[in-house]
C-alpha cells in the first residue's frame, strides 16, 4: 500500500472510531448516524451519480441529511479525503450537491460531515459523518491546449490579447496553464483554472511568438499550445511606405513635417506627422470614396479649401493640425461632401501648398477617418548633405552656429537651405536639389569693412518671395529648381533657393555702428561637382 492510501487509511479508521463512539451514545446507532444533545438522531449519506465517470466526465456528489439539520444551527461540508481540503459547503441544507471531475483514473475518496463547524478535518463539534465514498473515473485523458489571439496585427503602443483555453480545468490536478513570450523566453501570464486572457503591448514595431503550455507543480510540461505570433505594425504616421506622392517628409524652418499619400485599393490614405517641439502629432487620414473609384488622385495648390468649405461634412476641428514656424504655418485639413461627392485633403507646409483631391464616384459616399498614432513620435534627424560638397559647407563647417532653413523631400527631390555666418565679412548661403536634376553649390556673400575696422554685422531674414531675384545661377526642368539672386550691385542682396514648388528668399545686409554703410560685394556662386546643368 502507498503511503498516499495508508495515510487515508488512518484518517478512515479515526472516522470509523468517531462514528462508534458517537452510534454507542445513540444507544447502538449506524455508523453514519449520531445524537445530539438534544437527543436528535441524524443520518448522513453521500453517493455519486454517475458512480463509474469516465476521466473528464464530471460528478455529482449527493448529501442527504436525515431528518432535514434546517434550523439545527449544524452544517454539512465535503470533504476530498485525498488532498484533506474541503469539496464543497452545503450549509444546513438536507439535499447538497457538489460537482467534481477529475482526469486521473486512481480512486478518489470523499466525505460529507455534519457539525458545529466546517474545520479542521473532522470538523469541531462533529454530530454525524457519512460513508467514505469512493469514485474511480476510468479511462485516459489527453491535455490539449490552445491559443489564439484577438487582434495578431496591431500598431505599434497598442496592446492585443491572447486567449490561452485548455480542455480541462488544470487546477483540479494541481496544474496551471502558462503563456509564455517565445522570442523572449519569459511567462507573461498564468491561467490557474486552464483558461485566461493575457495581454501584450510591444512600443516597437516587432514580431513576437507566444505559446501556452500545461505545467504541473513541478514544472513539467503536460501538453503545449500552438504557436501565435504576434506583428506590431509601424505607428500610423510610418504606414505610407509606398507613396504615390511625398508632399513633404523633412525639416521646414525648424518644424519637421511629413506628409505622404498612398493607395491602399479604392482607399487614399494619408500619413502625416508634425514635431514642432512641444507639439508632436501623427496619424493618418483613410478616405473611402464609394463603391466606384476611377483614376488617382490629384493635387493642386488650392490648400486652403478644406478650411474655408461651408458644407464640410468632416467633424471640426478644422483645421486638423496647425503650427506655426518661421517658415509659415503648418496645416492639415480633411473634408468630404455628400451632396455633390466628394474628398479632398488639404496641406501647407511652409511654402508647399497642395489639395489633395480623391475620385469619388457618382452617387457614392465619401468616407473619411483619421486615426492618430497611440503615441507621439519625435522626429528624426535631419539629412546630412553630400559630405564634401560645397551645398554642405555651411551644416558641416558651421555646426550649431548655422541656421539649417530646409532640409526635405518634396515630391521626388530633396533640397537642403541653410545659412552659415562664416565670418564678419563673409556670409554664406548653401543650398541643395536632388532628385531627377541635382544642382546646389554655394553662395558666398561678402560683406564690406568700414575704413577703420569697424566690426560689420550682418542682417538676413527668410522669407518666400523670390520675385527679386532675376540673376539666376540654376533653372533647371523637369523639375522647377531655382538657385539665384537679385541683380548684382542691389542693397540688399537676396540669394533665392527652390524646389518642386517650394520657394525660400534669403535677404542678406549689413549694418555699421560707425562710418559709411556699403553695400555687400557681388555674390559668388560654387557648384557642387555633380550638378546635372551648369
Amino acid at each position: 500500500m502507498s503511503y498516499r492510501y495508508f495515510r487515508v487509511g488512518r484518517r478512515l479508521l479515526a472516522r470509523i472510531a468517531v462514528g462508534a463512539t458517537l452510534a454507542s451514545a445513540a444507544g447502538g446507532a449506524a455508523l453514519a448516524t449520531a445524537s445530539t444533545a438534544h437527543a436528535t438522531t441524524y443520518t448522513v449519506t453521500l453517493t455519486a451519480s454517475p458512480s463509474s465517470p469516465t476521466v473528464g466526465q464530471t460528478v455529482a456528489l449527493e448529501t442527504q441529511v436525515t431528518p432535514s439539520p434546517s434550523g439545527s444551527g449544524l452544517t454539512v461540508t465535503l470533504y476530498d479525503e485525498d488532498s484533506h481540503q474541503i469539496a464543497g459547503f452545503c450549509g444546513s441544507q438536507q439535499w447538497c450537491y457538489i460537482d467534481v471531475t477529475r482526469y486521473d483514473n486512481t480512486p478518489h475518496h470523499y466525505i460529507s460531515y455534519l457539525a458545529t463547524a466546517d474545520h479542521p478535518d473532522p470538523p469541531t463539534g462533529l454530530v454525524a459523518q457519512s460513508n467514505l465514498l469512493t469514485v474511480t473515473w476510468t479511462g485516459t485523458w489527453t491535455w490539449t491546449d490552445t491559443l489564439s489571439a484577438a487582434n495578431p496585427t496591431p500598431e505599434a503602443a497598442t496592446s492585443t490579447t491572447l486567449h490561452a483555453d485548455t480542455n480541462g480545468n488544470t487546477s483540479f490536478e494541481g496544474y496551471s496553464n502558462e503563456v509564455l513570450d517565445l522570442t523572449g523566453n519569459t511567462v507573461v501570464g498564468n491561467c490557474g483554472g486552464g483558461t485566461c486572457d493575457v495581454t501584450v503591448t510591444s512600443r516597437t514595431p516587432q514580431t513576437r511568438q507566444y505559446q501556452a503550455r500545461i505545467v504541473d507543480s513541478g514544472g513539467n510540461v503536460i501538453a503545449s499550445s500552438n504557436v501565435v505570433s504576434i506583428t506590431w505594425l509601424p505607428y500610423y504616421s510610418d504606414q505610407c511606405t509606398s507613396p504615390l506622392l511625398t508632399v513633404v517628409d523633412g525639416w521646414v524652418g525648424g518644424t519637421y513635417a511629413r506628409v505622404r499619400v498612398q493607395q491602399n485599393g479604392t482607399d487614399t490614405v494619408v500619413c502625416y506627422r508634425l514635431d514642432q517641439g512641444t507639439t508632436l502629432q501623427g496619424g493618418q487620414i483613410v478616405v473611402s470614396p464609394g463603391a466606384v473609384t476611377v483614376g488617382l488622385p490629384t493635387t493642386d495648390t488650392n490648400d486652403t479649401a478644406c478650411s474655408s468649405a461651408t458644407d464640410n461634412a468632416m467633424p471640426q476641428p478644422h483645421p486638423l493640425v496647425a503650427a506655426s514656424t518661421p517658415l509659415g504655418d503648418v496645416r492639415l485639413d480633411t473634408y468630404a461632401s455628400t451632396g455633390t461627392p466628394a474628398a479632398w485633403i488639404c496641406v501647407t507646409a511652409g511654402p508647399l501648398h497642395e489639395r489633395i483631391l480623391v475620385p469619388v464616384s457618382a452617387g457614392g459616399v465619401p468616407g473619411v477617418a483619421v486615426n492618430s498614432d497611440p503615441i507621439a513620435q519625435p522626429a528624426p534627424a535631419p539629412d546630412a548633405g553630400p559630405a564634401g560638397d560645397p551645398s554642405s559647407t555651411c551644416v558641416a563647417n558651421g555646426g550649431s552656429s548655422a541656421a539649417q532653413y530646409i532640409d526635405a523631400t518634396v515630391g521626388v527631390t530633396h533640397e537642403w537651405l541653410s545659412v552659415w555666418q562664416r565670418s564678419s565679412g563673409e556670409l554664406d548661403v548653401c543650398a541643395r536639389m536632388q532628385g531627377p536634376v541635382t544642382e546646389g553649390g554655394l553662395v558666398a556673400v561678402t560683406l564690406p569693412v568700414v575704413p577703420g575696422g569697424v566690426q560689420v554685422t550682418p542682417v538676413y531674414g527668410v522669407g518666400s518671395d523670390t520675385s527679386a531675384c532675376s540673376f539666376a545661377f540654376v533653372v533647371s526642368e523637369p523639375v522647377s529648381l531655382l538657385l539665384a539672386t537679385n541683380q548684382p550691385g542691389s542693397t540688399p542682396v537676396v540669394v533665392c533657393a527652390g524646389a518642386a514648388g517650394a520657394a525660400l528668399a534669403v535677404t542678406v545686409g549689413a549694418t555699421v555702428t560707425t562710418g559709411p554703410v556699403q553695400p555687400p560685394s557681388l555674390p559668388a556662386f560654387t557648384p557642387d561637382p555633380d550638378n546635372s546643368v551648369l
